[in-house]
């Protein structure tokens, strides 16, 4: 990619990965894995699978956990919003 082409994208502006590859700015679109597929088979090294394991939630906990804590977080900001101080004033007198 030229120079002027670099610098009439450089506007700081944010692309999805679909729009970055119509602009010529990536070669292909891919995840993590797709890109290890690719580098072991390039480099022809053998890839080693790490399984993480931990601990598996409740369904209920799992479906409701995230809607509670949106919850919670929307309550202390409604709490917060009515409960902080705030500068009033008036311009009519006393």
């Amino acid at each position: 990619m030229n120079a002027a082409r670099v610098r009439e994208l450089a506007t700081g502006e944010l692309f999805t990965g679909r729009r970055a590859k119509e602009l010529g700015l990536v070669d292909e679109l891919g995840d993590l894995e797709s890109v290890l597929e690719r580098l072991t088979t390039e480099l022809r090294v053998p890839r080693r699978r790490v399984t993480y394991l931990r601990p598996r939630r409740p369904f209920l906990r799992r479906f409701v956990g995230g809607m509670a804590e949106d919850a919670v977080v929307a309550t202390f900001h409604e709490l917060d919003t009515r409960l902080s101080a705030r500068a009033m004033y008036s311009q009519e007198p006393w």
